[in-house]
């Protein structure tokens, strides 16, 4: 599934709520599919204040060269520029536009992964007081899409290099660090929610005009993968019973459960040896574990030490 745009310049999809601060750095893209026919350039996605109307950050493909740029007014001057031959025709291309106010104050184009151009801020980065979100044209109806959008997101931060790389390898916004999350659009389905409302408050895309959907067509991301954890609200003592909660497993736990002692630095103390407890595993996922610390007398007896302190508990499958 993705959201498809023609050349009338009143389609569009815009977020409902905005989020009242002022971002010194941000991070925004998405995937889009060029249909490189039409006129001479066209605005996929911005963000940003609206000025006069009209978006003044946006990403925009140029398609008499196949050029994709960055349009960041009054922060960077001239855009962003890919080079030629950016934009296949008819092929999903994943394109990120990274302002940093901070560390250093430079703004950056990223096409599948690669950094095609960069320049110093000359202003203040991405400001999103009474600012929203577009997908499609220009908030004016001015300069619209001609393609495909699929996987929209917004951070107010600058994500790393390294994060960037995810992506482009088929990573899930969702599973990068969660710190800065504004706005997530997957356009997977019929559905236009923010994945990220709880995170901003900002809400749905609303459709002006037409905007059809694509059923057979959307970039591969992958789902968000989270490591297996092993919590308890329990403090474990010897010789009482425990209560331990696995998530995040994709398949059941088996007994028994270890327990390892780490030192101040939550690194593995050694030359002590961890023990294991054997456990009862209930549920479907999240799966509890339920089971009866030792003794100190039974510790000792089976020659283990129980580990006082901070303690890596872990499950296998």
């Amino acid at each position: 599934m993705s959201r498809v745009f023609d050349t009338n310049a009143a389609n569009r999809l815009t977020a409902t709520g905005v989020l009242a601060v002022s971002a010194p750095s941000a991070t925004f893209g998405c995937y889009i599919k060029d249909d490189k026919t039409g006129g001479f350039d066209r605005a996929f996605f911005g963000l940003g204040s609206i000025d006069g109307g009209v978006h003044r950050r946006w990403i925009n493909a140029r398609r008499t060269s196949g050029r994709i740029f960055a349009r960041l007014e009054g922060i960077v001057s001239p855009d962003l520029d890919s080079g030629v031959d950016a934009v296949v025709d008819q092929e999903w291309v994943l394109v990120v536009v990274r302002a940093d106010e901070v560390t250093p104050a430079t703004a950056s184009l990223w096409v599948d992964g690669v950094e095609k151009d960069s320049s110093e801020l000359s202003g203040n980065a991405i400001v999103f007081n009474n600012g929203a979100v577009h997908v499609g044209c220009t908030a004016s109806g001015s300069a619209p899409a001609k393609g495909k959008v699929a996987h929209a997101f917004v951070f107010t931060r600058a994500l790393s290099d390294t994060e960037i790389a995810d992506l482009f390898s088929g990573g899930n916004p969702s599973a990068l660090d969660a710190t800065g999350r504004y706005a997530y659009y997957p356009m997977e389905d019929d559905s236009l929610v923010n994945e990220w409302e709880a995170d901003s408050g900002v809400g749905s895309l609303v459709m002006s005009g037409t905007v059809a959907s694509d059923d057979a067509d959307n970039p591969t991301v992958g789902a968000v993968v989270l490591d297996p954890a092993v919590t308890t609200t329990d403090t474990l003592q010897p010789g009482e019973d425990f209560t331990l909660t696995a998530t995040n497993f994709a398949a059941p736990p088996v007994s028994p459960v270890t327990l390892t002692p780490l030192d101040e630095n939550g690194e593995v103390i050694t030359g002590i040896t961890p023990i294991t407890v054997a456990v009862t595993i209930t549920g479907s996922g999240p799966y509890t574990a339920t089971g009866t610390m030792p003794t100190l007398a039974e510790a000792v007896t089976a020659g283990n030490s129980i580990p006082f302190g901070s303690t890596r508990i872990s499950l296998s499958t």
